[in-house]
């Protein structure tokens, strides 16, 4: 009979942290406390008749950027950008060599990927100029960065695991009761 109680609290516990960590685990891992951001990149400026490709490192996803259209990135999954003459073909995937001998684009910001849950940022905007080819490498120049996002946003990331803590909570409270309660009985 003493083990029934440890049991069930324990397969409580088992439930409570499935359940808080499922929504976390869907996407990317975040750490506790944080909630996810979207990062895109916007390049500003002249081509100069070079089509952009932006491709990871690790996965899929090659995908050609056009100036003055968001596209997104990932520091996790190594995007690069490279610069590929007109009539050039693009790949379908990265893979080691198939870009190589391209004119690979230097320094791409970091992303950033999360923030604290009391933060409101839901979206940054980061723009980028072309500053022209030197040395195989295509150059570019931070001009801007926009972070957007709402109180409202952040509060709404933090409700559903409060409310599913608060739920735990009890029911861990609930079979203390249930269990003292039994004790007093036997």
């Amino acid at each position: 009979m003493s083990r029934s109680p440890r049991l069930a609290s324990l397969l409580c516990a088992l439930v409570a942290l499935v359940a808080l960590a499922g929504p976390a685990l869907a996407r990317d891992v975040l750490p506790p406390g944080y909630h996810d951001v979207e990062h895109v990149l916007v390049l500003e400026g002249d081509a100069h008749g070079w089509r952009l490709v932006a491709a990871p490192t690790a996965g899929f996803g090659v995908r050609e950027v056009r100036v003055g259209e968001p596209f997104e990135f990932s520091s996790k999954y190594g995007t690069r950008l490279w610069a590929f003459a007109a009539g050039a073909a693009v790949p379908e995937r990265w893979e080691a060599g198939t870009f190589e001998g391209h004119a690979l684009v230097a320094d791409l910001p970091a992303e950033v990927a999360s923030v604290p849950l009391r933060n409101p940022v839901q979206r940054v905007e980061t723009h980028l100029a072309l500053e022209g080819l030197a040395d195989g490498e295509l150059r570019l120049r931070r001009v801007s960065e926009t972070r957007t996002g709402s109180v409202r946003g952040a509060l709404g990331t933090m409700l559903p695991g409060a409310l599913i803590g608060a739920l735990v909570a009890l029911g861990v409270v609930a079979l203390l009761v249930v269990r003292r309660g039994r004790a007093r009985t036997d």
